[in-house]
């Protein structure tokens, strides 16, 4: 995920800021552990509170996700994103 103060994918000149979304969820599609390591493939969805760019409020923004996270005595030691955001393109002109 976009944190605040991350760079926008819609808008990589803009950071991220708390009023940027209107809401946003993550799907898990699947998980694997093994020894002391979980990986996560997880849907990610953002859809924007005001508009960025081409993209108007309301557009939603959609991230393929792998997040690999390390853990040591039953806690999270480290973790690892990976995003692949789909194309940004805007709603066609009516």
């Amino acid at each position: 995920m976009t944190a605040v103060g991350q760079p926008d994918p819609a808008d990589p000149g803009v950071p991220v800021v708390g009023d940027a979304l209107r809401e946003q969820s993550c799907e898990v599609i699947g998980a694997v552990a093994a020894d002391d390591q979980v990986a996560l493939e997880v849907r990610w969805t953002g859809t924007l509170a005001v508009s960025r760019g081409d993209l108007p409020a309301g557009h939603v923004l959609r991230a393929h996700i792998a997040t690999f996270i390390d853990f040591r005595d039953g806690k999270i030691t480290g973790q690892r994103n990976h995003d692949c955001y789909e194309p940004l393109a805007p709603a066609p002109a009516a």
